[in-house]
């Protein structure tokens, strides 16, 4: 057949054509495909030139063709192989993941065509973990938060396009553990954020998790989301004192002496940061940092036996926070301690008493009236020996020992005795005199008025015998030619004594005679001798003053002390 065909445009132009149809012959066989549809899989991000299927028709000289364009795939035209254009990334094209190609094979011999269908699914690679906002969770938050509390949600999202399925998991570390919770991405305060605790402070009070963020992807890709919580600190507690309450110092402390030290505790973080001082009460002073207690004044027992104070203690939160700091006040006591620090009192510190000498032994003459501040036990002690064998002291009283003898034929006591007594409290004491006077007392009768025969009296001798000493006479010997040697040695050095200080006082003497003549100046060293030589001249003449007293003791009213002697009542002031 032929058909004749004009073209024309719309300004008139044209142009004319002739077209040659024929008809095949019907008895010609039609050219078919092997597998005329097929279902293929590839997975995506291949790269270019990704196999993808070969499609083959039953003829020869054959050549194979898209019916359509399909920009992402490409075929050999003599193999009929289907490969990729490009990379196939369904992530940037999701129109990709589903094509229908269409191949057309065309027989050039006998110019026979037929056409395939090749079905192409693109499967979705599990290439990126899940994509999460916050990132990372950076809160702080107060040791108060209640539990329960939403601390943020956690928003997340896979950008493949299947596997998009993810899961949360939140992992503690050993000091949060039980601290947080996760619900539906929430976080949420689980138990209590405690601030007060040494493990938070090494960790810069920072409680530290990790939110795993996992898909549903074979294999799994998982995304780390940090939880870093800081807890900020509240003064929630009242420091407590702790004992002991009570403080004993000596009434003899000395100023600035330390009583003790306060202790208190605070639950709140840094347990010692606390400051003491002292609202109520004199006489003392506190350290501000750790409670030593001191003392700034004299204490007397006996004047107040307990001190009370106030102390006050507050914690250091003002130091991180300006607001109001807990504080805690209690009372202490202060107990003073008695110290044997005042002598015995004697009221009067002389004592007379008169006695008839038939006062038996034992009985109380004199009944010492003494007292002591500190209330420490007296003892009274005769410190004079020569009336110790005659008197003694039961407690605070004098007594003679046995009966006092005033026989004109035998024995004859002292009338007058000045008993010397030590008032001790076991450390201080006190002086006492006692003046006893004795009145002999003897038996008369009357007088018979008739004549009565005088007999003359034969002398009562009476003997009293004494402890004595009966050496043997070579002992004496011995002892009498000691004696005399030492006594011819001590004489022999005071004569050689005395002519070396008359020659030295000579000499000195011409020294200073020609000094003086020759208008010079006396030697220091003859002034040394002379004041040495003046010195033993006092000595002596004190010496044999001193030898004619053989006892020491102290006036009972002004206090100072005399020399006596015993013999003579010769006395002199010291």
């Amino acid at each position: 057949f032929v058909v004749s065909v004009t073209v024309s445009d719309q300004h008139g132009a044209n142009c004319s054509g002739t077209i040659h149809i024929k008809v095949l012959k019907v008895f010609i066989h039609p050219l078919t495909f092997i597998h005329p549809s097929q279902n293929v899989s590839i997975v995506e991000n291949k790269g270019n030139d990704d196999f993808v299927a070969t499609v083959t028709a039953n003829a020869s000289d054959i050549s194979y063709t898209f019916v359509e364009i399909y920009p992402p795939y490409k075929i050999d035209k003599d193999s009929g192989i289907i490969r990729t254009a490009y990379n196939l990334d369904l992530e940037a094209d999701l129109a990709l993941q589903f094509s229908v190609l269409k191949v057309r094979a065309y027989s050039r011999l006998d110019r026979r065509s037929a056409t395939a269908t090749v079905t192409v699914t693109v499967l979705d690679v599990n290439e990126y973990p899940p994509l999460c906002f916050p990132s990372v969770f950076v809160l702080m938050v107060s040791e108060t938060t209640p539990v329960g509390t939403s601390l943020g949600t956690l928003t997340c999202h896979d950008v493949d396009i299947t596997n998009t399925a993810l899961s949360y998991q939140l992992q503690p570390n050993n000091l949060s553990l039980f601290s947080f919770r996760l619900e539906n991405g929430c976080l949420r305060v689980n138990n209590t954020l405690d601030y007060d605790n040494a493990l938070v402070a090494n960790n810069n009070f920072q409680y530290q998790a990790t939110v795993w963020v996992n898909d549903s992807g074979i294999p799994s890709l998982t995304t780390a989301v940090p939880v870093l919580v800081t807890v900020t600190r509240v003064n929630e507690y009242t420091p407590q004192f702790q004992g002991p309450l009570a403080f004993s110092v000596p009434e003899n402390a000395p100023r600035l002496a330390v009583i003790g030290a306060v202790k208190a505790t605070d639950r709140d973080w840094e347990f010692s940061a606390m400051r003491y001082s002292i609202i109520s009460g004199s006489g003392f002073s506190i350290n501000p940092k750790n409670g030593e207690l001191y003392l700034r004044r004299s204490l007397d027992f006996e004047t107040q036996k307990v001190h009370s104070t106030v102390i006050i203690r507050e914690d250091q939160w003002q130091k991180w926070q300006d607001t109001r700091v807990n504080e805690r006040s209690r009372y202490f006591l202060l107990w003073v301690e008695n110290v044997n620090d005042n002598p015995p009192v004697c009221n009067p510190f002389v004592y007379e008493s008169t006695i008839y000498s038939t006062l038996a032994a034992g009985i109380p003459i004199i009944t010492l009236s003494c007292t002591d501040i500190d209330d420490d036990e007296l003892t009274a002690t005769i410190t004079n020996g020569a009336v110790t064998d005659r008197f003694s002291m039961n407690g605070m009283s004098l007594s003679s020992k046995n009966t006092f003898s005033y026989n004109p034929e035998g024995l004859f006591d002292h009338t007058l005795f000045e008993v010397a007594i030590e008032v001790s409290d076991g450390k201080h004491s006190t002086k006492v005199l006692a003046v006893v006077r004795v009145i002999p007392w003897t038996t008369t009768t009357t007088t018979n008025p008739t004549t009565t025969e005088t007999h003359s009296r034969a002398p009562l001798v009476v003997t009293s015998l004494q402890k004595y000493w009966d050496p043997d006479l070579w002992f004496v010997l011995v002892l009498t030619i000691t004696g005399a040697l030492a006594l011819i040695s001590l004489g022999l050095l005071m004569w050689k004594l005395l002519t070396w200080i008359l020659n030295s006082a000579d000499e000195i003497r011409t020294k200073e005679i020609a000094a003086s003549v020759h208008g010079l100046q006396v030697d220091p060293v003859i002034k040394v001798i002379q004041q040495r030589m003046v010195n033993i001249t006092v000595a002596k003449q004190r010496e044999m003053s001193l030898q004619r007293f053989d006892g020491k003791a102290q006036d009972p009213v002004t206090g100072r002390h005399y020399l006596f002697n015993s013999q003579t009542g010769q006395r002199r002031w010291i």
